[in-house]
């Protein structure tokens, strides 16, 4: 263990860099403030700045502030290691997710509060609500077959190849007006056949060939073939 003569704070060793006292932390710290006051002195001061990437003497104002990058060099750096960057930040991201969202909340409750209700109302908020309400208030899981659009409805197919198996997750997007034209009942399995053939024929007549889901192909077979089932 260290102590860093900055912090004051008590350290594992890798916590430093080799034959210094002062932590990472507090180093980098240190660093960036150096780098700011030097670049908004350069400024103050009419001063040019040497980029230590490509070496070219430019004015202050040709550098972001706490860079020693010129900004032609960050451009360029950035645009090479785009796909790095954005996967490094993906990962930071989720292994800090909540004290991203703190953070955010606390700075900008009300930038928080209007993506809150974009979202709710979106497609994939409106997907999310469905699957945290099949979850917690009807014990049915989530587990559609196509993608959700506009006027659409999530309708449980409830059994596939078996009738005497129920799958109480598989699922197909339907326009709502077709999901209301059958009555049917998920625990006595009333008038399934029936809406699940209407279902998945409504899939493979709107949906191009070379983009259906065999999935849904098989299941209108077996629906066609299987009587309906009949449940307690």
């Amino acid at each position: 263990m260290k102590t860093c003569t900055v912090c004051k704070e008590k350290k594992n060793e890798e916590d430093f860099r080799k034959w210094s006292n002062i932590c990472k932390i507090c180093a980098n710290k240190k660093s960036k403030e150096t780098k700011i006051t030097k670049h908004n002195l350069a400024l103050k001061e009419l001063k040019p700045m040497k980029c230590i990437k490509c070496k070219s003497i430019k004015s202050a104002t040709e550098f972001n502030t706490g860079q020693d990058w010129c900004k032609e060099c960050q451009k360029a750096y950035n645009e090479i290691n785009k796909e790095r960057a954005h996967a490094l930040n993906k990962q930071n991201y989720e292994n800090n997710k909540d004290a991203y969202i703190k953070r955010a909340s606390a700075r900008n409750p009300e930038d928080v509060k209007n993506y809150k209700r974009k979202y709710t109302v979106s497609i994939k908020g409106k997907e999310n609500r469905k699957i945290h309400k099949y979850e917690h208030e009807r014990e049915l899981g989530y587990a559609p077959l196509n993608k959700p659009f506009l006027g659409s409805d999530f309708h449980h197919l409830l059994y596939t190849n078996n009738i005497n198996e129920k799958n109480n997750n598989i699922g197909i997007y339907i326009p709502v007006e077709l999901h209301a034209s059958v009555r049917h009942s998920r625990k006595t399995g009333k008038n399934l056949k029936e809406i699940n053939i209407l279902a998945t024929k409504w899939y493979l007549d709107n949906t191009p060939k070379d983009k259906q889901d065999i999935r849904i192909r098989t299941l209108y077979s077996s629906y066609l073939l299987l009587p309906s089932p009949k449940w307690d």
